[in-house]
């Protein structure tokens, strides 16, 4: 794939920003999967790991605001709703635990398979390593 295929793939997934929860960005799976025979399962947690940094994204600018300015009352930190599901992702027992119930269900167990390389796709994109790798060494 040419850098100026992909880059017409991410100007793609804007255009359907604006949906319920940015699902509309898996439009770009889609588009993978149709132009370069690329499985959806693989190609569609990159949307996950898309929000996922602009999550860490938004909690470094949160941090930034709470510890300039003078806050009073509770603070919650934003998205911390999202840490069960980044539990599950990250630790692989749990994951598996869950994909395995989820493969005994009638209407999920036709799509456990896809699941499964979902999962392990999300779990790669996310790992420590390669963000530590990316943000912190010296160039």
């Amino acid at each position: 794939m040419t850098a100026g295929h992909s880059f017409l793939i991410f100007l793609a997934g804007f255009s359907l920003t604006v949906t319920p929860g940015k699902l509309g960005e898996a439009v770009k799976a889609l588009l993978l999967r149709e132009s370069h025979g690329i499985p959806a399962a693989r190609t569609a947690p990159i949307v996950i790991a898309e929000r996922f940094t602009d999550l860490v994204g938004l909690l470094l600018l949160a941090c930034v605001g709470v510890f300039t300015f003078h806050v009073t009352g509770a603070f919650w930190p934003p998205g911390s709703g999202n840490r069960p599901g980044l539990v599950v992702i990250s630790v692989e027992s749990i994951a598996m635990f869950f994909l395995r119930l989820s493969s005994r269900l009638p209407g999920v167990r036709a799509f456990a398979d896809k699941l499964h390389e979902a999962y392990q796709a999300t779990a790669a994109l996310l790992r420590p390593a390669p963000w530590w790798s990316r943000c912190c060494s010296p160039r």
